[in-house]
């Protein structure tokens, strides 16, 4: 309902077929706003470390290197442990 209906002595300062300077300002500040979004939300964000992520990297590059180096040690002693046999087969060449 327009002002000019519910206050009969009063007149509406804006035209409702068109948008007056302040209107139009507007409009052009929200349609930069929204593309300015779109273009912030489509951008990567630069790749930065993160210190607790390249501490926990680094635990668990010398765990594997430690638990890789037991691993080793058992099976050497699995092998000490173990006695091979070769036997030839019967009229093999």
């Amino acid at each position: 309902m327009r002002i000019s209906r519910a206050f009969p002595g009063t007149r509406s300062s804006r035209s409702t077929r068109r948008l007056d300077g302040r209107g139009s300002r507007l409009a052009g500040v929200s349609l930069l706003t929204l593309i300015a979004g779109v273009a912030l939300s489509l951008k990567k964000p630069d790749p930065v470390p993160v210190e607790a992520n390249i501490l926990y990297n680094q635990l668990l590059r010398e765990e594997l290197a430690r638990r890789n180096a037991d691993i080793a040690q058992q099976n050497t002693e699995r092998r000490r442990q173990v006695m091979l046999t070769v036997v030839p087969l019967e009229g093999a060449p």
